[in-house]
């Protein structure tokens, strides 16, 4: 949920004073909350972040994850303590680029899918691209470990699970 306006803070505190306490609370929202070094998109960023964290920290239930789109950019960090990730999208991408600010650079990178896995409270994000065709094969079999060009790994011979 986006906190954008006042009236949007009743919302966002019941809901993180519903979530369970026994998972990972994971945020999305469409804007970050803090400055990627990316200046076109820090222009844009989400404008009332503070208030966000003032919510989580009033209602004592700070996001174990924060999930972030509008970057089109595979980012993570931290903000105000909170681990953050964005990924690219599967229209277009922001180009990486630390300088320019009057507009927005965008590029078509291959896209990827992000997956997230909670394992006993763990949270790992796995970032997936869907496009590739390349070979799957077994980093164990010597043959492959010899190997001096891609032309020599053997394959595995059924496919591995996406």
């Amino acid at each position: 949920m986006r906190v954008s306006a006042p009236s949007d803070v009743w919302p966002f505190s019941s809901a993180l004073q519903e979530a369970p306490i026994d998972r990972p609370l994971m945020v999305p929202q469409h804007h970050p909350c803090g400055r990627l070094g990316i200046p076109a998109m820090d222009r844009i960023k989400l404008s009332n972040a503070a208030e966000e964290l003032a919510v989580s920290k009033r209602v004592g239930r700070e996001p174990d994850l924060m999930l972030h789109g509008h970057v089109h950019r595979p980012i993570s960090g931290v903000w105000a303590g909170i681990p953050f990730h964005t990924q690219r999208a599967l229209s277009h991408q922001v180009h990486y680029d630390e300088v320019t600010e009057t507009l927005i650079p965008g590029t078509h990178e291959a896209p990827d899918l992000v997956i997230l896995t909670v394992i006993d409270g763990d949270i790992a994000v796995h970032t997936r691209s869907y496009l590739y065709d390349g070979p799957v094969y077994s980093m164990n079999e010597q043959a492959n470990i010899d190997a001096t060009t891609p032309a020599e790994i053997q394959p595995l011979t059924a496919p591995a699970a996406p």
